[in-house]
């Protein structure tokens, strides 16, 4: 990723760029960012943009789910006791 934030400015690849311009510059934080439906790589991005995209989609999901308009999925005895919090 170092050769890419070296190469130069590029655009940032989320749809909702939070920047005030779409340009990524060498000095910024780049993140790769991909559509969650499908998987594919859409390219580099800020890294604000990317995480900013990834809460809205989980507030989405939350708000699904306490709606009853998603299945719950629920934690299996075995995942239960490997994750000792």
């Amino acid at each position: 990723m170092t050769a890419l934030k070296r190469a130069g400015a590029g655009v940032c690849a989320e749809r909702v760029c939070v920047k005030r311009t779409r340009v990524i510059y060498p000095a910024d934080d780049l993140h790769l960012c991909h559509e969650r439906a499908t998987g594919r790589v859409l390219g580099l991005g800020h890294a604000a943009c990317n995480l900013t995209e990834a809460a809205r989609y989980a507030n989405r999901r939350q708000q699904q789910i306490r709606r009853g308009a998603a299945p719950r999925r629920h934690t299996t005895t075995t995942r239960q006791s490997a994750l000792k919090w």
